[in-house]
């Protein structure tokens, strides 16, 4: 975690798939669920329930993938 004055950075990573670049601007949508997510059990709800959340909250939420390297969610939690 990072932290300025008025921002608390939060970095996620894992070490996984990636997302392709082309999906990256779907994985928040309900419903979507990324064709890199195979057979998996899943929904396709969770990312979406995140970001909402993040949205009421005032917040941000990027986010950054390689394929066959992972990828790294950054939470802004913007500070009063």
């Amino acid at each position: 975690w990072e932290e300025t004055q008025n921002e608390l950075i939060l970095n996620i990573e894992d070490n996984g798939v990636g997302i392709h670049q082309e999906e990256l601007k779907h994985i928040f949508e309900k419903f979507y669920r990324s064709k890199s997510s195979g057979k998996k059990p899943g929904l396709g709800l969770g990312l979406y329930y995140v970001k909402t959340i993040i949205d009421l909250l005032d917040w941000d939420l990027k986010v950054e993938s390689k394929i066959g390297k992972g990828s790294r969610f950054k939470l802004i939690i913007i500070q009063p």
